[in-house]
């Protein structure tokens, strides 16, 4: 989906600067992530919103 907008490498690794863990999202973390909403270990978290950024959010 967001291949398009990282055919400029210089953007590409920018974007890849400013996040805390120095990579992009892959299709895994995503989907380990709802798995783990989907399954007995998050059985009492309600109302939360899960942030899959890679610490992206806490630099404001």
């Amino acid at each position: 989906m967001v291949r398009p907008v990282f055919e400029d490498k210089d953007y590409e690794q920018s974007v890849i600067d400013s996040i805390p863990l120095k990579r992009i999202a892959t299709t895994d973390d995503i989907a380990l992530s709802i798995c783990f909403l989907l399954s007995d270990w998050s059985r009492h978290i309600t109302g939360e919103i899960l942030n899959i950024n890679g610490g992206a959010v806490l630099c404001g």
